[in-house]
Parts: structure tokens; sequence; C-alpha cells
């Protein structure tokens, strides 16, 4: 049996630790055996050896993405309304443009028409290479603009009761997680983002099915009144948390109970900075608004209160899968090492 070695690279292990200069990572059989100093590399007798230097170079493990619309087109005006062929193959080369970024993990929370299922069971059979998936399905809202603007994307439902049969049925589809708008959305017409939407009972409906499955609730979450609800009825992910800064009992209860957050950072630098034509002028105002409440002193000093769980929820996320690139935005370099945000970066299990 052949051993594969690869020296002399600079190491980040996920850990958190420094990185590993001139390291030794050992593959057998397409599994990592050691990946550590060189000093503590013991060579096992009797196997063929294939060492590359690969001096210069850095490895980490994969990345995990755990925010994306694997099925947008990533059109100017944001809107999914294509046919459903062309959406199919918009998501098999998001898929591959973002396994060869680096990223291996990703966590999809809405899909279209459930096509994203059949491109993972296609990826499990071996016919592509693509990340591996976690999938929500149809995103759940109450009956609002963004079903017409995103087709088959959404998923309506108003009261608990409907609330639950959607959620059952997201889960029959073979989903990972549910997601949830708990708040309007930026990128949708006639929605308000910082607006409530779900009552916190109805959030609380999509928690007790999920949970019957073991699998857990995302909620689309930018004004306080709608994180709160979706916290307190047991959301395991809030998506964004635009206004999270305003209330930091809810931040103390999210870092005490591991409430994640995920931050969406790059997606909004992307509509106000990014090069491409044709974003409609309200999308920009709406992305300048939420950016100035997320990078306000105020925001920073909260996020600041809970630096361990911060680091812990920090996400690289990233709406171009054309390249890959590194935002510190606004957040000192003095309260991050630069591989403090690769900590733990395969420990999303299908559903987390």
């Amino acid at each position: 049996m052949t051993v594969t070695i690869l020296k002399n690279a600079t190491l980040i292990d996920g850990n958190g630790n420094k990185p590993i200069e001139r390291s030794i990572i050992a593959i057998e059989n397409d599994k990592v055996i050691y990946a550590g100093v060189s000093e503590k590399w013991i060579q096992p007798p009797e196997k063929t050896v294939n060492e590359m230097d690969m001096t210069g170079k850095y490895i980490l493990p994969g990345l995990i993405d755990c925010h994306v619309h694997i099925a947008a087109e990533c059109l100017p005006d944001s809107t999914m309304t294509g046919p459903w062929g062309w959406t199919s193959l918009i998501m098999l080369k998001h898929a591959q443009n973002t396994l060869a970024a680096g990223i291996t993990t990703i966590r999809d929370v809405g899909g279209r028409h459930h096509l994203e299922f059949s491109l993972r069971k296609a990826v499990e059979a071996g016919m592509f290479a693509a990340p591996r998936m976690s999938l929500a399905g149809k995103l759940l809202s109450i009956t609002s603009t963004g079903s017409e603007w995103y087709d088959g994307m959404y998923r309506e439902a108003d009261g608990v009761d409907e609330v639950r049969k959607a959620a059952r049925e997201q889960l029959k589809a073979g989903a990972d997680l549910i997601k949830m708008l708990a708040t309007g959305a930026v990128l949708a017409p006639g929605e308000k983002p910082g607006a409530a939407q779900f009552e916190m009972e109805e959030i609380r409906a999509a928690v007790v099915e999920a949970a019957k499955v073991g699998k857990i609730v995302a909620a689309h979450a930018h004004g306080i009144e709608g994180i709160r609800n979706a916290v307190e009825a047991g959301a395991k992910t809030i998506e964004h948390g635009t206004y999270l800064n305003q209330d930091p009992r809810v931040m103390e209860r999210m870092a005490k109970e591991e409430i994640f957050l995920v931050p969406t950072l790059k997606a909004g630098y992307d509509v106000i900075y990014g090069d491409k034509p044709g974003i409609p002028d309200w999308i920009r105002k709406r992305a300048r608004r939420l950016r100035k409440m997320r990078c306000s002193p105020s925001a920073r000093r909260m996020r600041w209160a809970y630096p361990l769980q911060w680091v812990r929820m920090r996400q690289l996320h990233t709406t171009s899968t054309k390249r890959m690139r590194w935002n510190w935005l606004t957040w000192p370099r003095r309260d991050f090492r630069p591989w403090s945000a690769s900590s733990h970066p395969q420990r999303l299990r299908r559903g987390h």
C-alpha cells in the first residue's frame, strides 16, 4: 500500500492553533492518517512512500459555507424565474466552482422546486464532484411578494397548522434543516427587512416538527423582534442578524445556549462594492442601510462583548463562487487571529 506524504507545507490544522511550518501530512487509502509537525511523524514500515514537496504552499481542511442559495442565477435583480433545466445546470456549475474554491461543505438555505435534492443524489452517486450538501428545501414564509420574485424557493404558510404541514413537506423531501423567514428579506420588493413576519408560535411549530427527526430550524432574521421570536421559539441559527446589537440580552442568551449567528457579510459587501452592472437602486439602498447598522460602533462593541462566540460563529460566505475572498470588513484584525475563521471547519454535520 502506498502512503502519500505532503511535506514542507504550512499547515493550518482547523483547531485554531498557529500555523505549522514545514509540516507533514500523510494520506493512505484517500484518508489523512497524520497531519502535524514533522518531528512526530513516524513513517510506517514496509510501505511504499510517495513524497511531494509542498514548500511555499498552504494546506488547511475544507471550508464550510453556512449560507448559500445554490439555485440562484445571481442576476442583477436577484430573481429566480428561469426554466428548471437551466437552473439545474446553474446549480451544478455553482457546486463545482464552490468545490474548486476550497469549500467542501455547503448549507443551502433555500433551493428551487427541490431540484437541489436531485443534485445531491447525483453527487452522492459519484456522477459529479461537488461539496457535501446540507439542504433546507423550500424556505418557509408567510404569504408575501417574495414567492413571485423567487419562483420555487418559497413555501408560503400562514398559521401554526400550515407551518407544521410545510415543515413536514420539506422533511419528507429530504431536508436536513428547516429554513424560516422570521423577518422580511432585503432582496424581495414589498418586504421590509426589519419587520417581523412569522409569529413565535409559528416558528415553534416548525422547531417541534424538525426536532422529531433530529433536525433544526434556521431563521432568516434582520430585525430585532424577529430575532427575539426565533430565539425564544428554539431556532438554532440566526441568519443575517443585522439588528442583533439592539438587544444585548438576546446576544447573551444566544451565546449561552449556543444559538449560532451566520452573518452573511460577503453578500451585502458585493452588492454595495461589487462591479456587477444592473443592480437596481432599491437593492443597493437597502444593502447600504443594513450595512450601516451592522458596522455601527454600537454593533461592533456588542459583538466584541462575546469574542469566543463570535469567533465560533464567523462565516466565510461567497455569493460569487468564481473566486474566494477573505474580507475582514470593519472588524479590527487585533480581535481575530488570521486563522481563527478556520477553527473547526468540518464539524458541520448534516442538519447542523
